[in-house]
């Protein structure tokens, strides 16, 4: 008698349990994942703010060090007073306030400020350039190209510098200034021999220079013909005799007075 071959099974066999399937939703994986997003965010930021308030409360960080750099004739002790930054946090530090502050000091025309970590400024400043001495009572007070006082109280002998004298004004203090300034820009050598200007009268300013008469200018807009004058000088007194005084106010026009 023959026997048939058992039957045999491949896969799951019939009578076998099954796993019940779950069906998940599309969006829970997403959640998931912003859910550890945020948490990342919250951990950085947490971290940033202990660390921000580390650098900011760190004496590490604390400002020792001012360097002044471009400092010729100011007090470096009042431009790092004005600048009020030393034990100040470098992180904190408002520097375009303190550049306000600089500014304010008379000699300073500009300034640019950095930090340097860890614990230092650097203050570079353009100074304005002294232009005059002004004769105040007993004392000598330094001016700039402004007419503004960079100074009282000038030792004498410190500047060798023209003088000015019979301002009765601020606008003929500063229209003075501006006249010694232009001359030294354009005519150094004729600079180096103007010994003062007056400035007593409304209608003119008075240069007084070694070798020359006086010459009269209106301010600033008078120096072409002032020029004009002294590098003719020599062949118009030899031509007509030497003046007593030379009006270079008006443009294009120079007269050679007689009384």
């Amino acid at each position: 008698m023959s026997r048939r071959p058992a039957r045999r099974y491949y896969g799951t066999p019939r009578n076998a349990p099954t796993r019940p399937v779950i069906e998940r939703s599309p969006g829970a994986g997403l959640v998931r994942r912003v859910l550890f997003a945020l948490a990342g965010l919250v951990a950085l930021a947490w971290a940033a703010d202990r660390a921000w308030l580390f650098l900011t409360s760190s004496p590490t960080f604390r400002v020792r060090s001012v360097e002044l750099r471009g400092v010729v004739n100011a007090d470096p002790a009042a431009l790092r007073a004005a600048a009020a930054l030393e034990g100040r946090n470098v992180f904190t530090l408002d520097l375009p306030a303190a550049r306000e502050r600089l500014l304010s000091e008379p000699w300073a025309c500009d300034a640019r400020l950095r930090r340097r970590l860890p614990d230092a400024v650097l203050v570079e400043i353009d100074e304005k350039s002294p232009e005059a001495l002004e004769r105040r009572g007993e004392a000598l007070a330094l001016l700039d190209e402004q007419g503004s006082t960079l100074e009282e109280n000038v030792a004498p002998g410190r500047f060798e510098l023209p003088r000015l004298e019979g301002a009765a004004s601020p606008g003929a203090r500063a229209r003075a200034a501006r006249v010694l300034a232009e001359v030294r820009d354009r005519a150094p050598e004729f600079w180096r021999e103007v010994d003062s200007i007056d400035a007593s009268r409304e209608d003119r300013l008075v240069l007084h220079a070694a070798g020359h008469p006086p010459i009269w200018v209106a301010g600033p807009e008078s120096v072409d013909e002032l020029l004009r004058w002294t590098r003719g000088a020599q062949r118009l007194e030899q031509r007509f005799g030497r003046p007593a005084h030379v009006d270079a106010r008006w443009r294009g026009r120079l007269y050679l007075g007689r009384s």
